[in-house]
């Protein structure tokens, strides 16, 4: 008759003796019945329960998808320092990582097979323990305690390389702050050689345009001087030509005169000389003139002779004539003196004209110098603008440069304490896999099974004892672990595959330092969205966990 041997407000475990069997009630109302000599479902709860407990608190679902993560987590802190010294050190770690991978899948895969072997010659065991073969069961006993230290053994070398990658990991994060830190600094120093570029171009802008300005005021100045010359040299020119037309008509007048009017032309010239001599020299002078005047007319009258009537006509018409010559001459002796004198003037006019244009000219060339001069510091201006906004456009470009280097660097940092954290995990894993290994070594059924031999009981009381609450609930128990690290093994191989492979693809990618770059931003987001969308996962199935906990710790 089947005998309940545990109660709990979670699970009912009963017992059959005479079926040798387990089973356990769930609270909603679910049973499962499990065979001393049987190895149990891997989807059975209480090997389910028995995979947390070598799981502790963590999440194998979470942990495989880490562990395929850590691919997309080196490959973008390999992006992110591409360029940089740490990336051939990321390159090994992505090796390493795949090696460490490729173990992972030989030994999980070794773990498989071997646990349900091994399960399968524990069940045969307890089938010859409750016929009261002990020591056939003990043999097997033995040797699956023997092949479950190996595994220990394996499983803490893969902890120990988990823990190493970690911790180079963690140096390269270190390493990546330290060049972020850097990129800081250079970014610091090019936004303030930027701002001081930028004032200089402003300061040299603004000086390019009073000088534009004053460039513009001597442009006009400079015009109007070349306007004001012009005038003058042509007003130099007509005068010079007036000048040199009414000298040359007033000589030529006064040779003309001079031949036709002697005394006239003598008269004029003297009427035009300076009166330089004293009073008594003139007067001198007149009588001398008087003289000779009365001289020439007694000659006159003298050569006349006797013809006294008609010397008197022709005296009469001579001094008309003589007369009328004298008037003649003097009236071009004036002409001429006129024309001389508009000569002179005119001549004096072209003089001035000419100074005049030679100062203008002067001054113009002086504007001419200064224009040249500004329009030199004009073209050294612009220069020096068109060299910093060179240098500004260079900077810019350099400045971004540093900034995507700093955004992937910082990425970097992210995803390395992302595998930091995940290896943490891994070698945690392991670790648990060698507890479990080395409680499957060391179980104490070989030593209830040696005390019952120890007793002295025959094999009836000893079959009793076998399938009692005292002894048949750990021999499932420890079943059901085996049960546990075979699926384990199996789900835990798969993942290790996935990751296997994406290292190999990632790997063979090898993107340019702009193609890494462009590659950040997508690669974070998507893992940021898988690492949200596994802690929402995660939390669903923390209450699963714990029941199934509870469920194990009811049952041994």
């Amino acid at each position: 008759m089947p005998s309940v041997v545990a109660t709990t407000s979670k699970a009912a475990v009963t017992l059959d003796a005479a079926s040798a069997t387990m089973t356990i009630t769930t609270p909603d109302q679910t049973s499962e019945t499990y065979q001393i000599d049987k190895f149990p479902d891997a989807g059975s709860t209480l090997v389910s329960a028995a995979k947390q407990e070598i799981l502790t608190d963590l999440d194998l679902h979470e942990m495989i998808a880490n562990l395929s993560r850590v691919s997309e987590l080196l490959y973008l802190a390999y992006c992110g320092v591409a360029g940089t010294h740490v990336q051939a050190t990321i390159s090994d770690r992505r090796k390493v990582f795949l090696d460490l991978c490729a173990d992972c899948v030989t030994a999980m895969t070794s773990f498989e097979t071997a646990g349900r072997r091994i399960g399968n010659d524990v069940a045969e065991a307890f089938h010859w323990l409750v016929k009261g073969q002990e020591k056939r069961a003990m043999d097997r006993l033995t040797r699956s305690g023997k092949e479950a230290a190996a595994m220990a053994q394996t499983a803490q070398g893969l902890a120990d390389r988990s823990a190493a990658l970690g911790t180079d990991v963690q140096k390269d994060q270190h390493d990546t702050l330290e060049l972020t830190a850097l990129e800081q600094d250079a970014l610091a120093k090019i936004r303030a050689e930027r701002a001081q570029m930028a004032a200089e171009q402003s300061k040299q802008t603004s000086m390019n345009e009073q000088l534009a300005g004053s460039i513009a005021t001597l442009n006009a100045l400079y015009e109007d001087a070349k306007s004001r010359e012009e005038k003058e040299e042509e007003r130099a020119f007509i005068t010079g030509i007036v000048s040199s037309v009414t000298s040359g008509l007033g000589s030529a007048f006064g040779a003309y005169t001079a031949a036709k009017n002697p005394l006239g032309t003598v008269a004029a010239n003297l009427s035009r000389q300076p009166n330089r001599e004293d009073p008594g020299q003139s007067s001198s002078g007149q009588e001398t003139t008087e003289q000779t005047s009365g001289e020439t007319s007694a000659s006159t009258e003298q050569a006349s002779g006797g013809g006294l009537d008609t010397g008197a006509a022709n005296d009469t018409a001579a001094d008309k004539g003589t007369g009328a010559k004298k008037s003649d001459g003097s009236t071009a002796a004036g002409v001429a003196a006129g024309l001389d004198d508009a000569g002179k003037t005119t001549r004096q006019m072209s003089e001035d004209a000419a100074k005049a244009g030679e100062s203008v000219r002067q001054e113009k060339m002086r504007l001419l110098d200064q224009k040249l001069a500004q329009e030199a510091s004009k073209r050294e201006i612009v220069s020096h603008l068109a060299e910093l906004s060179s240098k500004l456009a260079s900077s810019d470009t350099e400045q971004k440069i540093h900034e995507s280097a700093q955004v992937a660097l910082q990425i970097a940092v992210w995803a390395f304490a992302n595998i930091t954290t995940t290896l943490v995990v891994t070698r945690q894993f392991w670790e648990n896999v060698k507890k479990a290994c080395d409680r499957l070594a060391d179980s104490d059924i070989n030593t209830k099974i040696s005390d019952e031999l120890a007793s002295g009981d025959d094999p009836k009381a000893r079959i009793e004892y076998y399938l009692s609450d005292m002894f048949m609930p750990s021999a499932i128990a420890y079943l059901a672990r085996w049960a546990a690290l075979t699926d384990l093994g199996r789900e835990y191989k798969e993942g290790s595959i996935k990751a296997r492979d994406a290292s190999i693809a990632n790997i063979n990618l090898s993107p340019s330092i702009s193609e890494a770059r462009a590659l950040l931003e997508p690669l974070k987001a998507k893992v940021q969205l898988e690492l949200a969308n596994d802690k929402l996962a995660s939390t669903a199935r923390s209450d699963k966990v714990k029941a199934e906990l509870a469920l194990l710790g009811s049952t041994i």
